[in-house]
């Protein structure tokens, strides 16, 4: 669908996926710990079977995804119609599967493919890594980063890539949870010790690298806690320490 960069190489294997020792080193730990999850018993009897086929209609998941931009971004499908969008780090669930809006629309994420639940969804999902768009410059009106930009080797160099493929006036909506201003003390600890996520970023960094990388903020909320659930201990820590961060910026 895009052409793809001379220099990107397809990796058939996460190890393939190199950039700098130390980074990459964390990067590869959220990876196990990822793959790890979703091939846990709670991962299927939870993540996984509510969102299969079988137990979960397209109406529903649509639905699910209408109230994420309705209630993140105050968005709404329509704000996609007819746009060629891009999803980094989109899982076998991400957003970008229920699109039917959209021009065109490709997600990529450096998963093991063989995740995915429909072969119809490999047709839209590339195994690639945000850092190394293997797409041109210009290529997007939208790119959507939904809890995934925690997740990478190098957070700047995403950004980066986001404002290269994006066209002028092209919009960039990013979900993150976001460590509270007050505990950014914790950060290197939490880098540490909470694997799936390297990074544990504050919302005053985010827009910092946001401004440095000449987007233009046009909207942006935040709420107290995940969202989720105090079912766990991790849970419980993520709500008394994190904020759920919407921001939609655009392209300078």
């Amino acid at each position: 669908m895009y052409p793809l960069y001379s220099s990107y190489l397809c990796a058939e294997s996460a190890d393939e996926f190199k950039y700098s020792s130390e980074a990459n080193s964390r990067w590869m730990r959220a990876q196990v710990a990822e793959k790890r999850y979703w091939e846990s018993d709670k991962a299927q009897k939870s993540e996984r079977r509510y969102w299969n086929v079988e137990t979960m209609s397209t109406k529903d998941r649509r639905k699910y995804w209408k109230g994420i931009l309705k209630y993140g971004f105050k968005l709404d499908y329509d704000f996609l119609s007819n746009k060629d969008v891009l999803e980094i780090g989109c899982g076998p669930t991400g957003i970008i599967f229920q699109l039917q809006e959209a021009k065109s629309r490709v997600g990529i994420d450096p998963m093991d493919l063989n995740l995915l639940e429909g072969d119809w969804k490999r047709q839209i999902l590339s195994r690639a890594i945000g850092e190394r768009l293997p797409f041109q410059n210009d290529s997007f009106d939208a790119v959507i980063s939904f809890n995934s930009l925690d997740h990478v080797i190098d957070p700047n160099s995403i950004i980066k890539e986001i404002y290269r493929v994006l066209r002028t006036n092209g919009d960039f909506l990013l979900w993150l949870y976001c460590l509270r201003n007050c505990y950014s003390i914790l950060k290197r600890s939490l880098d540490k010790l909470d694997s799936p996520h390297p990074y544990h970023f504050t919302i005053n960094e985010i827009i910092t690298k946001l401004n440095n990388d000449s987007f233009q903020i046009k909207y942006k909320k935040c709420q107290p806690g995940t969202g989720l659930s105090n079912s766990t201990i991790k849970r419980i820590f993520g709500n008394l320490f994190m904020n759920t961060t919407w921001i939609w910026s655009k392209k300078l």
